[in-house]
C-alpha cells in the first residue's frame, strides 16, 4: 500500500506473532523532499526503501509488521519539527533518514519528550547527542572527518598553506573547526570561502587561490549544483594544486555529472561501492534489483548517502529482531553494545551512541569514484 502525500509503505507482513513485539511497527521518515535538500532527502528515501525490500526479502523481522511513514520537512527546520510532532503524537516511536542536520536538530526535543528513538541521518553535527534524545548515529561526526582530512593534506600531501572553501554556515563552518583542531602546529589554514547555498559562480574564489598559491585547497560543500560548478571551474583553471575534499563530499552522482571535472579530486567517505562483504554484496544486488521500482532511485548512482540511509534501516530491523522487543530504550542499548554487520563493514558504537567511523580514501577517476589505492 501507497500514499503519495504522507507517504506509507507496508514492508512484509508475517503471521506469527511473538508478544514482545507490537503489532505494527512503525519507523518514521522525516527528510527533505523539497526545498535546497531535496537531493539528499531523495537519496535518503532511496536507500531506505531497498533497506525496506530487503528487510522484506530477507526476513530481517521473524514477526510482526514494519511500517515506514514519510513526511516531508520541505529542508525547513520548522516544519521538520512539525512532522516530528505529527508522527510521534501517532506513536511512532522510532525514525531514520533526514540530510540537513538543521531539520534533524529541530526534531530531536520532541523526540526526547515521547521516548522515540532516531538514528541520525546523515548529520555530522556534534550537537547531535546534547538533547538528550535517545540517539544512535551511523554517519561520522565532525571531529571524526577533520582528523581524516587534516590527516591526509599535512601528513600526505605536506601542506602547511591550505585554502577552504565551504557553504555558509553551521555544515561549513563545523567542518573548517574539526579540521583546524587536528592540523599540526605551524599549518595555516587562514584562507577561508564560505558561500551561499546558491552560489555556482566561483570566479572569484579561484581568482584569489590562484593568486595566494597555497599549498592544497580543502572544500565542503553538497548538491550536485552547486559541487558540479566548483570541480568545473576549479579543473577549466588549472591551478595545479590539489583539491581534497572534507570527508562525505565528493559522491558518485556528483563525479558522474561532472563528467571528469572530479578527476584527481581527494576525499574519503565511511562506504564505498568497492567494499566486499556479505553485506555490501547484498545493498548492491538489492540497489540494482529493486531502484527501477522506485522514484527516488531515478537515474541515482549507487552512493554514500544512499548506503548510510539503507544501513540505518537495516540495522534498526537487526536490533529489533535481536532485542525481541520495540522499546526504544532497549533497542538502542542492543545497538550500543552490539557489533553489527553493514554494508561499510563490522561497526560497534562508542557508549555516546556514536559509530565508530572507519574511512575508505577516494579518489575521482573519469566520471567515477575509486579507491585511492586502485
Amino acid at each position: 500500500m501507497t500514499k503519495t502525500a504522507g507517504v506509507t509503505i507496508l514492508v512484509g507482513l508475517f503471521t506469527t506473532m511473538q508478544p514482545a513485539f507490537a503489532q505494527s511497527i512503525e519507523v518514521g521518515v522525516i527528510d527533505s523532499l523539497t526545498g535546497p535538500s531535496a537531493f539528499g532527502g531523495a537519496a535518503d528515501v532511496c536507500g531506505i526503501k531497498i533497506a525496506a525490500d530487503v528487510i522484506r526479502d530477507e526476513k530481517i523481522l521473524s514477526a510482526g509488521k514494519l511500517q515506514i511513514v514519510v513526511e516531508d520537512d520541505q529542508s525547513k527546520p520548522a516544519v521538520a519539527s512539525q512532522a516530528a510532532a505529527k508522527l510521534t503524537a501517532q506513536g511512532i516511536k522510532f525514525f531514520v533518514g533526514g540530510a540537513f542536520s538543521g531539520t534533524i536538530l529541530s526534531t530531536l526535543p520532541i523526540l526526547k519528550d515521547a521516548g522515540a528513538l532516531h538514528t541520525g541521518g546523515t548529520s555530522q553535527a556534534d550537537q547531535l547527542f546534547d538533547s538528550g534524545a535517545l540517539v544512535v548515529r551511523l554517519n561520522n561526526d565532525n571531529s571524526q572527518a577533520g582528523a581524516t582530512t587534516a590527516d591526509y593534506v599535512s601528513k600526505t600531501l605536506g601542506a602547511k598553506k591550505i585554502a577552504y572553501v565551504a557553504l555558509q554556515g553551521s555544515y561549513g563552518e563545523g567542518a573548517l573547526a574539526s579540521i583546524k583542531k587536528a592540523l599540526p602546529p605551524g599549518t595555516d589554514m587562514s584562507e577561508t570561502y564560505f558561500v551561499p547555498t546558491e552560489t555556482t559562480n566561483f570566479q572569484s574564489v579561484v581568482t584569489s587561490i590562484s593568486a595566494s598559491k597555497p599549498d592544497a585547497v580543502v572544500w565542503a560543500m553538497f548538491g550536485n549544483a552547486q559541487v558540479v560548478a566548483f570541480l568545473r571551474q576549479y579543473k577549466q583553471a588549472g591551478l595545479g594544486i590539489p583539491l581534497v575534499g572534507s570527508v562525505g563530499t565528493l559522491t558518485a552522482s556528483q563525479a558522474k555529472v561532472a563528467a571528469g571535472a572530479a578527476d584527481g579530486v581527494v576525499s574519503a567517505d565511511l562506504w564505498s561501492v568497492g567494499i566486499d562483504n556479505a553485506a555490501n554484496n547484498l545493498l548492491k544486488a538489492s540497489f540494482e534489483k529493486y531502484k527501477d521500482q522506485h522514484s527516488e532511485c531515478a537515474s541515482k548512482p549507487l552512493d554514500k548517502q544512499v548506503a548510510v540511509s539503507y544501513s540505518q534501516l537495516y540495522l534498526l530491523a537487526s536490533a529489533i529482531e535481536r532485542a525481541g522487543t520495540a522499546d526504544p530504550q532497549q533497542v538502542r542499548n542492543l545497538i550500543i553494545k552490539s557489533t553489527w554487520d553493514l554494508p561499510q563493514g563490522s561497526v560497534t558504537f562508542q557508549p555516546s551512541g556514536q559509530a565508530v567511523a572507519k574511512f575508505y580514501p577516494l579518489v575521482g577517476r573519469g566520471d567515477q569514484i575509486v579507491s585511492l589505492n586502485r
